[in-house]
């Protein structure tokens, strides 16, 4: 494939995952996940920025600065992905950064927090990731990941799709929360989960939400928290 074909490819992507945010679905499952982030945030200082690996379109990051008041440094290697979140987050105070998740341009112990948002999945070397991550932040500093959890039906439907070579699930791999505890080497201190719904879920989403919950079904999305000692 031809870098030409490539950046086709990855501008496509980034207007497609946009889009899907779009849909009345796509909208209550963003709302539920970052609602599950939002507790994970709570009590966490807005004085200082919050790294964000992987910060694709700049949904999060737009979310993070306009509702939640935090600086962000958006770190993403995709410059079509960095062209939309560049025109989202305008005039919000978040800067751009073109760096993989396992070489952050970071010093040591030189940020408070780090976020993972939908990201650990499409990473290659996601302990490499991770380490890099422990490696920036304060004593004290908080990483938060937030992931499609391996056992719902949402991770069962993008295995699929991935089978089918359909990007960008063709690349992922999807983890249980014992996996991302074990990956950071710590338990988490905090764990939230959101949207219980099976993935061809209609309207009224909350009660299609509540019967996926009643059925045990594993949540679409998780959010845990760690305190770097």
């Amino acid at each position: 494939m031809t870098e030409l074909q490539n950046q086709f490819e990855l501008e496509e992507l980034a207007a497609a995952y946009d889009h899907w945010y779009e849909t009345p679905l796509g909208a209550f499952a963003e709302h539920q996940e970052l609602g599950a982030l939002r507790q994970l945030l709570q009590g966490v200082s807005r004085q200082h920025p919050i790294v964000e690996v992987g910060a694709g379109t700049g949904r999060v990051a737009a979310w993070l600065a306009r509702e939640m008041g935090f600086p962000v440094i958006a770190v993403e290697p995709s410059a079509a992905m960095r062209r939309h979140g560049e025109r989202r987050t305008a005039g919000l105070p978040v800067s751009w950064v073109s760096a993989h998740a396992t070489m952050l341009p970071f010093a040591d112990a030189s940020h408070a927090g780090v976020l993972f948002f939908a990201t650990l999945e499409f990473i290659a070397e996601p302990r490499r990731a991770v380490r890099e991550a422990l490696r920036i932040l304060q004593p004290g500093g908080i990483l938060l990941l937030g992931c499609l959890h391996a056992q719902s039906p949402w991770a069962a439907l993008y295995c699929w799709l991935g089978r089918r070579g359909e990007l960008p699930w063709s690349h992922a791999r999807f983890y249980t929360p014992e996996e991302l505890e074990e990956l950071v080497g710590a338990p988490a201190e905090g764990r939230t989960e959101a949207l219980f719904c099976a993935p061809a879920a209609q309207e009224p989403f909350e009660e299609a939400d509540a019967a996926g919950r009643r059925a045990g079904n594993a949540p679409a999305f998780v959010v845990l928290r760690w305190r770097k000692p």
